[in-house]
């Protein structure tokens, strides 16, 4: 709410024996509403900077000494299967996947679809997405191939 103002503004309601001049407050958005937000922020931001989802999500925590610190936690109630990354460990396998996309020769800008279940190999497939660039779209398991095939999922079957 940086550069909004109070204004007060008196009304009295209408009619006969109306009662006593009442006050109401709102808020009045500034002229510009964009001016100073630059300055007035809490981080310092770069008017041209660009921000790397995967390093926010994972390499800051490293850097801050919490690589140790558990990410990620997978419990699945189908298998019964339980595992835990930590910051470092989920950092190395994004990395090691970013690596295999590059190879294939996956770059800034492109765009990526991922089809996996909820495990957490999508969630090390998206930043790693993140991490080079690409831009990703999620389909999960449960959608089947043939209702996205031809681009609509709307079909019927006859």
């Amino acid at each position: 709410m940086s550069g909004y103002r109070t204004r007060s503004v008196q009304y009295r309601r209408p009619g006969p024996g109306s009662g006593p001049t009442r006050h109401r407050h709102r808020l009045v958005p500034p002229a510009d509403p964009g001016a100073g937000l630059l300055e007035s922020a809490v981080l310092p931001l770069v008017p041209d900077g660009e921000l790397n989802t995967c390093h926010n999500a994972l390499d800051r925590h490293i850097e801050a000494g919490a690589g140790a610190r558990t990410a990620l936690i997978y419990d699945s109630p189908v298998t019964g299967s339980r595992r835990r990354y930590s910051y470092a460990e989920l950092r190395d396998e994004v990395a090691r996947f970013a690596g295999v996309l590059a190879g294939l020769g996956v770059a800034k800008g492109d765009r990526v679809v991922i089809y996996l279940p909820m495990v957490p190999e999508a969630a090390v497939a998206m930043l790693a997405c993140a991490r080079i660039g690409a831009v990703h779209s999620v389909v999960f398991g449960a959608s089947r191939p043939r209702s996205w095939r031809c681009g609509s999922t709307t079909r019927r079957r006859r």
